[in-house]
């Protein structure tokens, strides 16, 4: 991040649900400027009171709860229900306790073919049950074959779609807000929206790593496609990559679609 500082790019978005396992998260926080986390809750869990202090002290305002506890996510491997429902448990605990000093609470819950139909279930249970202040509906991207029976259909996220504008409708927004994640694609939005919608290529791309010939990525979602390369710790865009993938996104984006989702269930 230092690095990437020096050469102008000055904001980061740390892709990892469990930051929180480095021995110098503090350092990575400071360096980041972020004023968020990502964790699955058992290090909350682990942790208590304890952890939360150092954290708003570190200037993290928002916790964001990973693990999606869903009315139907048989096939998919998440933390136990009692986890993530005892680690809201502590952040509440935490806002009650600690006068002035308050976290928003965020539940990441991730749209598949399963629970597509359920978005009213699933917002009730973020709201009324851990007590969430933010709902972020995510839809499945598949990162293998495995994976693809359960990424939810154009049609199904058409569904899925609707019931999101139902529940905005139910619930006020200063109270429970509910986010649509970019995956969900561009249905449905305004046209002011959709020019914004996805930053991927144009003002965001992806290092896993700053060893030199890394590739650059257009978005964590599409790690498969390379826009450029890392040399000398400093991100290097191929125009030729650049422009076949934003060709690629703007077919997707004329389609509704968000680009790695397009890509990766092959509508492409």
């Amino acid at each position: 991040m230092a690095q990437l500082k020096e050469i102008g790019y000055g904001k980061f978005y740390l892709i990892t649900s469990e930051l929180l396992l480095a021995d110098n998260w503090k350092e990575i926080i400071s360096a980041s400027r972020d004023n968020y986390v990502n964790t699955n809750g058992r290090i909350i869990v682990e942790k208590g009171q304890a952890l939360l202090i150092e954290l708003f002290a570190c200037g993290i305002r928002q916790v964001v709860l990973t693990a999606n506890i869903t009315p139907s996510h048989s096939l998919l491997n998440f933390t136990p229900k009692k986890i993530v429902e005892a680690a809201a448990q502590e952040v509440r605990s935490f806002n009650k306790g600690n006068a002035g000093k308050r976290f928003s609470l965020m539940l990441s819950i991730i749209v598949t073919s399963e629970n597509f139909n359920k978005i009213g279930e699933m917002c009730g249970y973020a709201k009324d049950v851990c007590g969430a202040n933010v709902a972020k509906f995510l839809a499945l991207i598949p990162f293998s074959n495995s994976d693809t029976k359960l990424s939810p259909s154009p049609a199904q996220l058409s569904k899925a779609i609707s019931q999101l504008k139902a529940m905005r409708k139910k619930y006020p927004a200063a109270e429970f807000y509910i986010e649509r994640g970019g995956t969900l694609g561009t249905a449905g939005l305004r046209d002011e929206k959709k020019s914004k919608f996805c930053p991927a290529g144009e003002r965001m791309f992806t290092i896993k790593t700053l060893e030199n010939g890394g590739p650059v990525s257009p978005c964590i979602y599409t790690p498969s496609i390379s826009i450029g390369r890392i040399e000398n710790g400093k991100p290097l865009i191929d125009r030729a990559l650049y422009r076949k993938f934003m060709e690629l996104k703007k077919s997707a984006l004329l389609a509704d679609r968000c680009p790695a989702y397009a890509l990766a269930n092959k509508l492409l």
